[in-house]
């Protein structure tokens, strides 16, 4: 249930700054300088491509698609026309870069963007994943931010990181690097137990700078768990992550905690949460919810999602739950939204998402190369198919929510007011058409 880490998340920073694609307010971007294109080889450095090794590629490509995409209609496209208009030209080029580019082009004929190829000399400069990480502590909405030229936000702060001990907060927007307003990722990074200087602007309060020193850090992402509303009585879930084993254990205990001491309902938070296992996402449904979870299918077969044994399920699975969701919730963050509004499990608040609840496929080929492709789908509770929709949500909220202090955050608020009016007797707030 988990699709294929993007290549922009290994930019994790280690500030821990994991890009996730948040809402930008309105406003003047910083221009910034673009950078410098890679130099195209000289003619004396093309890497040449034998016939056969081209015609390999061809088929294994193609291939591919034809046996395992998960859309048997190919997206739309005749695929088999495809195949004979490009396989030609596989014979008259012989550069190994312009056999890629045309790979790349036969591909991007599918219109879907989940599909995609990764050439072998790509392939080899990709940097391994880090796992050992220095930096202020911060996990933010890196990618959409530095798209729109303006500075990150922050969504989590790694205990006993620097971003902590300075008193930066989530929301808080990185406005400057060292006096220049041309923020990035490499910029913030550096060494261990040196320092940065940080602009920073805050909801609701005006800008100031801030020294953050660079430390080693735990790159774990734990829930945040605390109880809102009305007499605190409102179980609260702030998920910036969906993986790992003490991510999943910290969530059992605060669950533990929700029916040891019991709340009228529950909210669970997964605005910009873009990294995910199947493992954290079934053991939470399994605790929410019984019965029909659905299946995952693929072109030839359907299995169905089985729920685990739960303890908690007995006391947590008729309370009333939010989901909250927004355009940065991919993946797994979908999914469990999906599953638990199909189900009628869970009102589900906030934007539109994107749809990325495929399974991604890493294929690798002879030449080194690599196909990426969906081959697994989700089929929601009740037996329809998803392929590239994403989560509707029955309460629409359009405005961006890093922009204003927690306090009058119109995601919660209306989170609150659905389980209060579910918990007094009233109605649910409206759905959306």
């Amino acid at each position: 249930m988990r699709p294929t880490a993007s290549l922009a998340a290994a930019a994790f920073l280690a500030l821990a700054l994991l890009p996730a694609a948040a809402p930008i307010p309105a406003g003047a971007a910083t221009p910034c300088p673009e950078p410098t294109p890679a130099a195209s080889p000289a003619p004396g450095d093309l890497l040449l491509m034998p016939e056969d090794a081209r015609i390999t590629l061809f088929d294994e490509v193609w291939g591919a698609i034809d046996a395992g995409y998960l859309d048997d209609s190919f997206n739309g496209t005749d695929w088999a026309a495809i195949g004979d208009e490009y396989a030609p030209y596989f014979l008259q080029l012989e550069s190994a870069d312009e056999v890629w580019d045309l790979a790349r082009e036969m591909l991007e004929l599918l219109g879907d963007d989940e599909v995609f190829f990764t050439d072998a000399l790509a392939y080899e400069a990709i940097q391994p994943a880090e796992t050992d990480y220095v930096g202020i502590g911060a996990l933010v909405d890196g990618d959409r931010a530095e798209e729109e030229g303006l500075g990150p936000r922050i969504l989590y702060l790694f205990p006993g990181g620097g971003a902590e001990e300075a008193g930066l907060a989530p929301r808080d927007r990185i406005v400057s690097v060292d006096g220049d307003p041309c923020v990035s990722v490499g910029k913030i990074r550096g060494p261990e137990g040196t320092t940065v200087e940080l602009g920073i602007a805050r909801p609701g309060e005006g800008e100031r700078t801030v020294v953050v020193e660079r430390r080693r850090i735990d790159p774990v992402i734990r829930p945040v768990m605390r109880r809102i509303g009305m007499d605190d009585s409102i179980g609260y879930l702030r998920l910036d992550s969906l993986e790992g084993e003490e991510l999943y254990a910290a969530l059992e205990e605060a669950l533990t905690d929700f029916a040891e001491d019991p709340v009228t309902g529950i909210v669970l938070d997964v605005r910009s949460t873009n990294v995910g296992a199947p493992g954290v996402t079934l053991g939470l449904l399994s605790h929410l919810m019984e019965g029909d979870a659905g299946a995952l299918y693929s072109r030839a077969e359907s299995a169905p999602i089985e729920l685990l044994d739960s303890d908690l399920v007995g006391r947590l699975g008729a309370l009333p739950v939010v989901v909250l969701v927004d355009e940065g919730s991919i993946g797994e963050a979908e999914r469990l939204a999906l599953i638990l509004q199909a189900a009628g499990r869970a009102t589900v608040i906030g934007a539109p998402t994107e749809g990325r609840t495929r399974t991604i496929r890493d294929l690798p080929l002879s030449d080194g190369s690599y196909l990426s492709l969906p081959t697994i789908g989700l089929e929601l509770p009740g037996g329809r198919r998803l392929m590239r929709e994403g989560v509707v949500p029955d309460v629409p909220i359009a405005e961006d929510w890093l922009a204003v202090p927690e306090a009058d955050d119109p995601g919660i608020l209306a989170a609150v007011a659905a389980i209060e009016a579910v918990d007094g007797g009233g109605a649910p707030a409206a759905s959306a058409p």
